[in-house]
């Protein structure tokens, strides 16, 4: 005969209403959190892929980060480049000026306030650090600031006005990209500061007078191939540092592709559906519900009802 335990009934039903109560919980938690699991535990068959695709994710991130501050530093590179272009430009044009007009008044006083504004742009910082001092970072890539302090040097003393070394910046902006984005004062305006300095030097050796001697004009004539070099070298070196602002850019934009990418597919293991969740939450509280119900009809019921 089989028989009819009651305290074993009532055991496997607290059990299961126990269990139902445990899934309900953890249902709760995820839709309060968002998370499917808040250890790894709850997670472990895809623990491995999980962590190797939040390492790539803080790589990304990193990468980004550090190019969003080359960025900058180009832009104030391409800034400060501008500006002595502008400058070559200017003087380019106060000496075909002076050639037109036989006139040199004023010239000398142009050319000194060009220097002193060259001096400024090729000593630019960023964030207390020297751009165009090649590594050497830490101090200003133009040593001789004033007009007489370059006519000093001597004629043909130019570069002695710089004190940037050698060695252009790099920095990594991708795991198989390195860009070397570093400009040197000595390489976009040792020609302009040496027309200056030829300028200056001749300039308190004859003088500019209004109006021009013939040879006077001859001399500023045989300046203008000069300087159209020297423009022709500030152009090609600003047109290399748009060239790399072009090359970081594409290379933002496939981190940031590379972010979304990752961010889903780390969504997609941790993160749970909340829809999902919030029906399968209705499911297990209509579940327990009907365990209470079983359950207190079936503790209030003995043989004895039945004898």
């Amino acid at each position: 005969m089989t028989r009819v335990s009651t305290v074993g009934q009532n055991q496997l039903l607290l059990v299961d209403l126990l269990r139902t109560q445990e899934s309900l919980v953890e249902t709760q938690k995820q839709i309060t959190s968002g998370k499917k699991s808040n250890d790894y535990k709850g997670m472990a068959p895809e623990v491995a892929t999980l962590m190797g695709a939040k390492n790539a994710l803080a790589r990304t991130e990193q990468f980004i980060q550090s190019n969003k501050d080359l960025e900058r530093v180009l832009e104030v590179q391409n800034a400060a480049m501008q500006g002595l272009v502008d400058i070559s430009t200017e003087l380019r044009e106060l000496v075909i000026g002076a050639i037109d007009t036989t006139s040199g008044l004023a010239l000398r006083t142009r050319i000194d306030d060009l220097f002193a504004t060259a001096v400024s742009l090729l000593n630019s910082q960023d964030g207390g650090r020297y751009i165009f001092g090649g590594t050497r970072t830490d101090t200003a890539p133009v040593a001789t600031t004033t007009p007489a302090g370059l006519e000093a040097l001597g004629l043909g003393n130019e570069l002695n006005a710089f004190v940037n070394n050698s060695l252009k910046v790099q920095a990594k902006v991708d795991d198989s990209l390195t860009l070397t984005y570093g400009v040197l004062a000595t390489d976009i305006s040792e020609d302009l500061f040496e027309i200056m300095q030829d300028l200056m030097i001749y300039e308190t050796a004859n003088g500019f007078s209004n109006p021009l001697t013939q040879a006077q004009q001859t001399y500023l004539i045989g300046k203008i191939t000069d300087l159209d070099a020297a423009f022709d070298t500030l152009n090609a070196e600003q047109a290399k540092n748009g060239s790399i602002m072009t090359t970081l850019e594409g290379v933002q934009q496939r981190h940031a592709e590379d972010r979304t990418f990752l961010m889903i597919f780390v969504g997609d293991i941790e993160d749970v559906d909340l829809a999902e969740a919030i029906t399968r939450l209705n499911q297990q509280q209509l579940a327990l519900e009907a365990s209470y119900q079983v359950f207190s009809t079936l503790t209030r019921i003995t043989l004895l009802d039945f004898i």
